[in-house]
């Protein structure tokens, strides 16, 4: 450490700590490419943190600029608060500058503090067991005064000497190890404490053992150790869970959850990892065996996924019926079942014994929001044979979960059955699209703005992003995979990661990284996305990887070539029979006391972290707080998938909802209509399109609650229908977005630039006219020539001289 550097800490009372003591990610050096200016760190950084604000500053001093390098400590804000500007790979973003604080790891300083916080490094976020306590008034004893108790041998006690003999009591350390030892922390302690002297002291008369005791103390000496089994019965009245702290810590034991399956456990399953890449044929193992058995379970992680082996195994001959949240269908009809079903995997029950049971995409369990239903179906599913699909970096902790329960598990590892390289060079521009390339955008945005630019060029393309319906994502991938089809291209965020079979030639990422906090992809992700190129079986049997822009080639190849880590831990979420048995002990609590006081006491081991997903439920009981219903119905109406978030407006239709459930009043089909002033108009920008797919989230939120409350939620058939008038105005709206002319007002200028993005100039929109004309031809003449070095240095040396230009007018405009 520089001791410049230690002054300038200690005359801003700036506190500090090394991050190289802290549980950060590894971050690998940023290589050098394309004469660009790049960081390479030392292997230790600070955190300056004030009371109000905490800055993150990673490596070189050079990086303390933006925020107060210590040789330039004492300028003045105005020449210190824009500092020398570095440029780094467009990974970062496309022909933006950055100041000098970006870190080795291309993240930027608020998604390293978005990690310190994430992981509690910095900050916790979760309340302390002692916060969540709600004590319960005792009373001192008021009787009239003429009543008097009074024992032979026994004077009342002055007050002063009273308070002294408390005093002694508290201060003694043989009471405070005997309060621990009844789970009375210091700072229970202290509460109790001055509630038990205001007790002994108010009380009139004095409870009549107590008053011997004091008595005793006083005149003839005795302990005040005395005192304490009184203390005691004070401190269980006013905090009833001392008497059974035992019992909840017991119930709140998450360490051993195959002990939470007993079906499961009375079976000998033989256990049979498929463990390979995409594109491999693992999953089609599985499904033979899953045909092949004489009754099985598909368990998939999407709709999409569940309803294409149901529409195939129909196909094929093997009668199978589909399970998912919001839908069932079948292969006769409800009366009916078939011994096979597919579903997603949170439907799996585990009190259906079958013969096979397949798991799909088994590396899930390390999901943060998901992982927990993976686990639950590896320890829970109650089959003879169990079939995982999945990464190979899965494997080790399957075999460390299951072990305890002592089943073996036997791994198959296959080989990718098409081959996929990585480019020796990037798309350069979008003139040098082909038919069968997917390109991977993570915002919706710029999803629209490429699919706009495409489209004006005459190439049709398919949309694919998470938010969309399914049954619109279906349609999109069908015309994508159609040969007859004109569209030929897809735009897609990494919703295509995993449960969508495309006919994709190439892979081109637009970028590396995520919003809002610009983090770098994982490499399980990159590498999971790519391989959704080169089906085997399809028309472009090779895939190839590549990146938009040039520069982010490097990083690509880095992460293509890294080594999957193996998983080292999975989720879990607690189960209804234990927050019931829980809340028998806390009868006086409410279910978001419940559920916070489980939550600070669980014990989870080291293989397991306790699921987002609780986190959402905990969400939802706030917002039903002030509503009485049975626990059950609480606790399935917080399971509703629906991410409330900060959003006011999907908080009040839940609220709607409860409160007409709690009424007795049926939720109609109608009642959801006048919710949402159905019809819905057509939407004309992003913001109308999200307020569209909103209110189909919400169907599907009804649907889903239509299969656990059959007599309240009447009318689902009506809401499908709904739900198909839906899509066609989603649909529509995003053909209105496609094809609208891009807004070119000051405003939108003046947005741009406060967002470090680059707009398009009239001069720059008119030579891609007239580029994407010569394009649109050589298109649809079945290929296009690739832009050459000198195009390329020459667009470059354009688009540093705009780039000025912009800066120049930012200026201006701040």
């Amino acid at each position: 450490m520089f001791k410049k550097d230690e002054d300038f800490f200690q005359d801003r009372t700036i506190s500090f700590i090394k991050l190289s003591q802290l549980s950060l990610p590894k971050m690998s050096n940023w290589v050098s490419c394309k004469s660009k200016i790049l960081l390479n760190t030392p292997n230790f950084s600070w955190l300056p943190a004030t009371s109000q604000t905490v800055k993150f500053v990673h490596g070189d001093r050079t990086g303390f600029k933006q925020y107060g390098d210590p040789d330039n400590a004492h300028k003045s804000d105005s020449t210190n608060h824009r500092k020398p500007l570095i440029s780094l790979p467009s990974t970062i973003a496309r022909n933006r500058q950055y100041p000098a604080r970006l870190i080795r790891s291309g993240r930027s300083r608020e998604a390293m503090l978005q990690t310190l916080f994430s992981r509690n490094l910095v900050e916790s976020t979760s309340k302390n067991f002692e916060d969540l306590l709600v004590p319960v008034k005792v009373d001192p004893i008021q009787m009239e005064e003429d009543v008097k108790i009074e024992f032979e041998g026994v004077e009342d006690v002055d007050p002063k000497l009273m308070v002294e003999v408390l005093e002694n009591f508290r201060n003694k350390e043989i009471i405070r190890e005997l309060a621990k030892e009844h789970d009375i922390t210091e700072r229970l302690f202290g509460n109790i404490f001055r509630s038990f002297r205001d007790y002994c002291l108010k009380s009139k008369p004095l409870d009549p053992d107590l008053k011997v005791i004091f008595s005793d103390i006083v005149k003839y000496g005795h302990s005040v150790d005395q005192l304490f089994v009184f203390f005691l019965t004070h401190a269980r009245k006013m905090y009833p869970h001392l008497e059974c702290m035992k019992e909840l810590k017991s119930i709140s034991d998450l360490t051993q959850p195959h002990n939470w399956y007993p079906l499961a456990r009375t079976i000998q399953r033989k256990v049979i990892f498929h463990a390979g890449p995409t594109n491999s044929g693992k999953t089609h193992e599985a499904l033979q065996a899953f045909k092949n058995a004489k009754s099985g379970a598909f368990c998939g992680p999407l709709r999409l996924l569940a309803a294409e082996v149901f529409r195939r195994m129909n196909a094929e001959g093997c009668p199978c019926d589909l399970v998912t949240g919001d839908d069932r269908q079948y292969a006769i009809d409800n009366m009916n079942p078939v011994s096979h079903i597919a579903c997603t995997v949170e439907m799996l029950s585990s009190e259906m014994h079958v013969d096979l049971i397949v798991i799909d995409e088994i590396q899930m369990l390390r999901d943060t929001q998901r992982g927990s239903s993976w686990t639950r179906a590896l320890l829970g599913a109650a089959a003879d044979e169990i079939h995982l699909c999945g990464e190979k970096a899965a494997v080790p902790i399957v075999k460390k979960i299951l072990d305890p329960i002592g089943e073996h598990v036997e791994v198959k590892e296959y080989e990718r059955k098409s081959k996929l390289v990585v480019s020796t060079h990037g798309l350069r521009a979008l003139t040098n699209i082909q038919p069968g390339d997917c390109i991977v955008t993570f915002n919706k945005k710029t999803i629209f703005d490429t699919v706009r630019k495409l489209e004006k060029s005459g190439v049709k393309c398919s949309v694919i992003y998470g938010d969309l319906p399914a049954a619109t994502k279906r349609l999109q991938a069908e015309s994508f995979n159609d040969p007859n089809d004109p569209t030929k291209v897809l735009v897609s965020t990494d919703a295509i990661g995993m449960g969508l079979n495309l006919n994709i030639k190439r892979i081109i990422f637009e970028r590396l990284t995520k919003p809002p906090f610009g983090d770098l992809i994982a490499a399980t992700h990159v590498k999971q996305i790519a391989g959704r190129a080169g089906r085997f079986a399809s028309q472009y049997t090779e895939g190839e990887v590549m990146t938009l822009n040039e520069d982010d080639m490097c990083i690509l190849r880095g992460k293509m070539e890294e080594p999957i880590e193996d998983i080292a831990q999975v989720g879990i979420m607690p189960g209804f029979e234990q927050v019931e048995l829980f809340s028998h002990h806390l009868p006086k609590a409410t279910f978001v006391n419940i559920l916070e006081i489980f939550q600070s006491i669980a014990t989870i081991s080291g293989d397991f972290f306790l699921s987002e997903a609780f986190q959402n439920m905990l969400k939802i009981s706030k917002v039903l707080h002030n509503y009485d219903l049975p626990l059950k119905t609480r606790y399935t109406f917080c399971l509703v998938p629906y991410n409330i978030g900060k959003s006011n407006s999907k908080e009040n239709l839940l609220v709607s909802v409860i409160e007409r459930y709690i009424g007795g009043q049926p939720i109609t089909a109608n009642f959801i209509a006048t919710l949402f002033r159905w019809p819905l108009k057509l939407g004309k920008n992003l913001d109308q399109l999200t307020k569209l797919e909103d209110a189909y989230e919400f169907f599907d939120v009804y649907l889903w609650l239509s299969y656990r409350f059959p007599d309240m939620f009447t009318e689902p058939e009506k809401i499908r229908d709904m739900q198909i008038e839906l899509n066609k105005i989603i649909l529509e709206t995003i053909r209105v977005i496609i094809f609208q002319d891009e807004p070119k007002c000051d405003d939108e200028l003046l947005n741009n630039l406060l967002n470090e993005e680059i707009p398009e100039t009239e001069e720059n929109i008119t030579d891609e006219i007239a580029l994407e004309e010569d394009f649109r031809i050589e298109f649809e003449a079945g290929g296009v020539k690739e832009t050459t070095d000198v195009e390329v240095e020459a667009h470059e040396e354009k688009e540093s001289q705009e780039t000025n230009t912009i800066q120049n007018e930012e200026k201006k405009l701040i």
